[in-house]
This record gives C-alpha cells, structure tokens and sequence, in this order.
C-alpha cells in the first residue's frame, strides 16, 4: 500500500504539469499590441505645391473616360464586398449538405481480444486452491446502422466469436468453440421523435438558412450597384461644380483688371482694387475645396470599382461620359409599393424566418409527446467447432431469435418542453410582428423615394431659373460697375451668386439622378435596372456576377 502511494504522489505532478501546460504560440509580440507610436509632424521648408495624389512612383494612366455601364461592370467584377457576399450561398449549401448526410448509413466494426485467467468454485485436491479456468476470446462484429427518416434506426450485424477455455476440472472439454451470428434490429419510436416533420426539421432549416443567404447576397449586390451608380453620379457632380468655381476665379481675375484699371485712370479709389483681389481669394479658395472634393468622391468611386488598373492611390483621372437625364418620370405610387413588397430582399428573408420557425414549433410540439420506442430483434445463430461448421448451422437456419418490447417514457411535468414549444409560438409573433414593421418601412421608403424624385426635378427646373435670373443680374452689375455705380463688392457678390446657383443646378441635376436610384432601390429592381445576374462562388473557381449591356 505505501509503495503505491509513493508511485501515486511522484506521478501526480507530471500529470500536472502534462495537463496545464499551455502550447499557445504567439503569433504577434504583445510589446506590438500594446504599444502606440505617434504620427510626428515636421514644418516643411518647401511652400505647397498642391495636394498628393499618389503614394508610389508607379505610372498610371492620366485620365480613363468612364461610362455607368463600365463603372458597374468594373464593380461586380472586382467589389470585395460582392466577392464576399458571393461565398456565402455556397457556405450555407455545404450546411445543407452537412444536414441532409444526418440519414447516410453507417458502416461499423466492433473488435475485441480478452485473455481471462480466473478461479472457479472447484478446488484443487493436492493443494486445496480453486482451479485456475483461463478463457481466451475474440470478437468481431462488423456492421451497418441505417437511420430512418421515420425517425428509426436499423442495425445490421454479424458477430464472429471465438472461445477457448483451458482449465483442469476433469471432463471439461477444452476445443475452442466459434460463433457466427446474423443480427438484425429495428427501433421505431412512435410518438416523441417520429415523423419526417421532426426527424427532417435541420434539414429544412439549413434549407430556410440557404436560400435566406441567397436572398442576403442579392441584397448585398443591389447595395452595392446603387452605391456605385450614386457614386458615379456624384463624381460628375464634383467635375461640374469644380468647372463653375474655375469660371467663377476667371471672372474674379477679370473684375480685378477692371478695378484696376479705373484705379489707374483715376475713376475708382483704390479700395476697389483690395475688394477684387479679396473677391479674388476668396474664389479660389472656393476651387481648393472643389477640387479636394472631387478628390474624395473620385476616390470613393474607385473603391466600389476595386479596379487593379485604377486603385484608390493612383493618379488616374476618372471622367463621367454620361450627362443627368433632365426628363420628367411618370411613376405610379401603388404599383411600386406593391411591387417593392413582392421584390425586396428584406421581406423574403422575413417570410423564410417565419418558415424556419414554423419547422422549430413543430419540432417542439412532438417533443411534448410521450416517448415510445417500438423495438425489435431478429438473431440467426450459428455454433461449430471451427469457423466454416459455424457458419453452415448459420446459413442452414436451424436457431432464430425473435425479439420484441416497447419502451415508454412520460415525463411527469414535462414543463421544459412546454415552455421551449411557448417560446417557438412567440418567436413566431414577433416575426410576423417584425415582417409586418418592414412592410410598412419599405411603403414609406419607396413613397419618400417617389417624392423625392418629384421634388428634386421641380428643384432642377427651379435651379434652372435662378440661373438664368443670377446670369442677367451679374451682367447687369458689371455694366454698373463701368458706370462707377457699383463697387467691386457688388459685383463679386453678384458673381457668386451666379456660381452658386450654377453650383445648386448641378446639384438638384445629380440628387434627380440619384432620387431614380433611390426608386429603383427602393422597390428592389437595381439589379433589373442594371440588368445583373448572379451565382454563388464555388471552390473550382466558378460563379460571379454578370451583367447585360
């Protein structure tokens, strides 16, 4: 007893030790974690020059004249959010596949070898110890379990045994004995867990699950075609309105010569001369935002593209080939609430949410039921003195077992599975309660997007206007101004009026544009406006989006 102590204390801390020592290896130093180095910033001894475009050395092309089409094309071909989203669909397959292997037959083997060395009850006449009886057995017992979609399970096997046993009781005989057997069991339950409705249920929710991403990867195309086409647009934008604040500098450097030149002849003090150049400055600083917004938004349209020819740090310059569709649109309000209704993606993956969770209540309802199994058993038995004599009183069908029982289970309470059927039943309200709440989220979504359409293109016609009256009211201003009427103030006020209604055209012209996108968004028709098609991404490489000129 003291020695197994002794080997039992000197084991138990390398048990230990085995047990919680940690195999982690860390991938990034924690001093790289952990640690913040400052951005520093140094006075440049250089004066600006202008703002950088590009972060490397290499040469791209200087300008690339871009059609909406192209632009869409560059993005379902190259968007990383696509490609990502385009996974999906073929991830939530393999669950598919994954569930539906639940019901494929199993091939199993069971092998064994004992060697048993035990006393029996007979004692030895010379010495008075019980007789040693050693046994020596092996056993293989290959077989097939295949699952029901019943909920049942058939076992199929075949046992071979071999059995040897060597002791001295006089008159034992000691020739090994061999065992081939055939086995065949069913077990059907006939209440709780019986039914394809139950048995089947994760397979029709990985298939709920399945389409549902499906109907997640469309969504994610269609965001990101109007976020190219709002992008696109905003960038032709940026280019026109950078076009009216260059004018605008122009015809700042031009009342400044004016100014000038009266001061020269004496007509005008030479304050007038100060208020030019501060009109001046102050166009361009104008242009400086200008062109910094075209920046981003050219930028930002390069990374939906995701073009490898035109990365986000190139110094390529995109240019819209297209020009804001000015017409009026007809739209009918009801037919577009409808049919956003019967379109969106949103509403599809609610109603397959509801169906996911109907399958979950019908699974919880039969899990309230008592559990009885019917079981049965059928033995064919073969017994020789070697394995070939075994297995022709087995074929010969001399000795058969019939075996046949239920099993019964009732719980008494059975609350847990009332109370999981009761929160299937309310997971269900509040879909249907959700569903409904994003039914009348997308109503008001397409009737906001119909009205802003509407207004937008009554702000271009009213945009259009101011043009014209701001045109006639700087030109009157100028002649104003050469009758010594009128101070340079006036007159760059007058000229910036007309920039920024020029500017305010542009605009309404855009966010009219934009508001059609909106619309078509908003009822889910962007990849048919588009005309895109698309399939998900497999391993061999297949898959993708693709589109219709």
């Amino acid at each position: 007893m003291t020695r197994r102590l002794k080997l039992f204390a000197a084991c138990t801390p390398i048990v230990l030790l085995l047990g919680c020592q940690s195999d982690v290896d860390w991938v990034v130093p924690q001093s790289e974690l952990r640690a913040i180095e400052p951005v520093e910033f140094q006075p440049s001894t250089q004066p600006a020059t202008g703002p950088a475009t590009s972060f490397t050395t290499q040469a791209w092309p200087a300008d690339r004249t871009l059609t909406l089409t192209e632009a869409r094309e560059f993005t379902i071909r190259n968007n990383l959010d696509i490609q990502v989203a385009l996974i999906d669909p073929s991830i939530s397959e393999a669950r598919l596949t994954e569930a539906e292997a639940a019901f494929e037959a199993v091939f199993t083997t069971n092998a064994s070898l004992a060697s048993l060395d035990q006393p029996t009850g007979t004692n030895q006449a010379e010495t008075g110890l019980p007789v040693s009886s050693q046994v020596e057995t092996w056993n293989v017992t290959p077989g097939i379990r295949i699952p029901l979609r019943t909920g049942g399970m058939i076992d199929i096997s075949a046992p071979i045994t071999r059995q040897a046993i060597d002791n001295d009781i006089p008159a034992f005989d000691d020739d090994p004995d061999y065992e081939s057997d055939l086995t065949l069991s069913v077990t059907q339950p006939l209440l709780r867990g019986a039914g394809r409705d139950v048995t089947e249920q994760q397979i029709r929710i990985a298939a709920y699950q399945q389409q549902q991403s499906e109907a997640q990867t469309r969504l994610t195309i269609i965001r990101t075609i109007a976020a190219v086409d709002r992008a696109y647009w905003r960038l032709a934008a940026a280019r026109d309105e950078l076009t009216v604040r260059v004018a605008q500098v122009r015809l700042a450097e031009i009342q400044l010569e004016r100014a000038q030149r009266q001061v020269r002849a004496g007509t005008s003090a030479e304050v007038e001369s100060v208020r030019a150049e501060a009109g001046l400055a102050d166009a361009r600083e104008t242009v400086i935002i200008a062109e910094q917004a075209l920046r981003e938004r050219q930028r930002e349209l390069k990374r939906i593209m995701n073009d490898p020819s035109m990365p986000m740090q190139s110094t390529t310059i995109l240019i819209p080939d297209e020009t804001p569709m000015e017409l009026a649109v007809d739209v009918n309000p009801d037919e577009l609430v409808q049919r956003a209704i019967n379109q969106r993606a949103e509403l599809l993956d609610a109603e397959l949410q509801i169906l996911e969770q109907t399958a979950t209540i019908a699974a919880a309802k039969n899990s309230m039921l008592p559990l009885v199994s019917l079981e049965y058993q059928f033995n064919v038995n073969g017994l020789g003195e070697n394995f070939s004599e075994a297995t022709q009183v087995e074929t010969d069908f001399d000795f058969l077992d019939n075996r046949l029982g239920i099993q019964v289970e009732i719980p008494l309470g059975n609350q847990a599975a009332r109370s999981a059927y009761r929160q299937s039943l309310l997971r269900r309200l509040q879909l249907f309660s959700t569903r409904d709440g994003q039914a009348k989220t997308i109503t008001k979504e397409v009737l906001d997007a119909i009205d802003s359409l509407n207004s937008t293109y009554r702000r271009v016609e009213a945009a259009r206007e101011r043009v014209r009256v701001n045109q006639r009211l700087a030109e009157a201003e100028v002649r104003q101004f050469n009758q010594g009427l009128r101070t340079s103030t006036e007159v760059l006020d007058a000229q910036t009026n007309l920039a920024n209604a020029q500017t305010a055209l542009v605009s309404s012209q855009t966010e009219y544009q934009i508001a059609q996108v909106d619309v078509a968004y908003a009822t889910g028709t962007t990849l048919g406006r588009a005309r895109v098609d698309w399939t998900p991404r497999n391993l061999q490489g297949g898959g993708g989006v693709s589109s219709e000129p």
